[in-house]
């Protein structure tokens, strides 16, 4: 259950990437230089994005180590202020960083379960990840997607397609477990 309610949550995201490469780039022209640079939305999810981050490298501090896990959660906002005054493409990268942090989730959370032809999933959860990734080292391909979805017809369909088939997967796979 827990697979399915977390699957559908990041399949919203995807959902609303759809809509952002099919509509939102033609609805608000100026979107592509604003949305991957905006540094309030960014800092929000970057600053979740953290925190989950701080979970995960806490509990990896064990026996000796675990009197340094106050050291990682002070980082956390010493961190989101520096990227808040330092980052450019916050947004795109804290974009990156949410979809890494879901992809490692979905596959922890799948290998508990039994799904059909679990690599279909697993491969979706690794493209994910893989893009989350890209989006952290090269964050204004983001902005180039966006503005090549607005002026091109064929990157709108192809990236509406591919946002929409990833969304319908992590929908509709973990119902067939």
């Amino acid at each position: 259950m827990i697979l399915n309610l977390t699957s559908w949550g990041f399949a919203c995201t995807f959902l609303a990437l759809a809509w952002l490469f099919a509509q939102g780039t033609r609805k608000f022209p100026d979107l592509w230089t604003k949305l991957p640079r905006h540094q309030v939305l960014g800092e929000i999810l970057g600053v979740a994005c953290l925190w989950w981050a701080s979970q995960h490298a806490c509990g990896m501090l064990e026996g000796g180590l675990a009197k340094f896990r106050i050291v990682i959660r002070l980082l956390v906002p010493v961190i989101a202020i520096v990227a808040y005054t330092r980052l450019d493409f916050l947004f795109a990268r804290a974009l990156g960083a949410f979809f890494t942090l879901m992809a490692a989730l979905l596959l922890h959370q799948a290998f508990a379960v039994h799904l059909p032809a679990r690599a279909v999933y697993s491969v979706t959860c690794y493209i994910t990840g893989i893009a989350g990734l890209y989006l952290l080292g090269a964050p204004w391909r983001f902005r180039d997607i966006l503005e090549k979805t607005k002026d091109r017809p064929s990157w709108r369909h192809a990236s509406t397609a591919v946002a929409s088939a990833l969304a319908i997967i992590l929908i509709v796979w973990p119902l067939l477990g």
